[in-house]
């Protein structure tokens, strides 16, 4: 139901609908919290992550942005499982060294780069595909 009034209305449908403020302006104060937090998304996406890298057809495709990118951790995954792809992780500046350091301890800097910004004012790196995990609440 929340993602349907999301849509339809535009407004958050996560914590700042009943708080006023986002849960994220707290961890960004503590880089090590943050960092925890990270990680633990990466548990919780990890298995999505994979399945999509399996099942959508990305041979198609050359470019992907991944928008609210955290870690990194799908830009990785996909460019792992399609040696073709070049992926771009977009996310604010404070989250860019985490996936800066996941990057460069894959390997992949060369496939993989990260951008800087806030997709609901930036606009977002140019791609063919674009993914949106566990972001549209917001």
């Amino acid at each position: 139901m929340a993602l349907t009034e999301a849509l339809k209305t535009g407004q958050p449908q996560n914590e700042v609908k009943l708080t006023g403020h986002s849960m994220f302006e707290e961890l960004y104060d503590d880089p090590d919290r943050l960092q925890q937090f990270m990680s633990a998304m990466a548990g919780i996406s990890g298995g999505n992550f994979h399945d999509l890298a399996e099942t959508f057809a990305f041979s198609g495709y050359q470019t992907v942005c991944d928008v609210g990118g955290a870690n990194a951790q799908l830009s990785i995954i996909l460019t792992e499982r399609h040696p073709h792809l070049k992926c771009t992780s977009f996310d604010l500046p404070i989250v860019e060294p985490i996936a800066r350091r996941n990057i460069d301890a894959a390997g992949l800097a060369d496939r993989v780069g990260v951008a800087s910004g806030d997709f609901f004012a930036d606009p977002l790196p140019q791609a063919e595909v674009i993914t949106m995990g566990m972001i549209l609440h917001d």
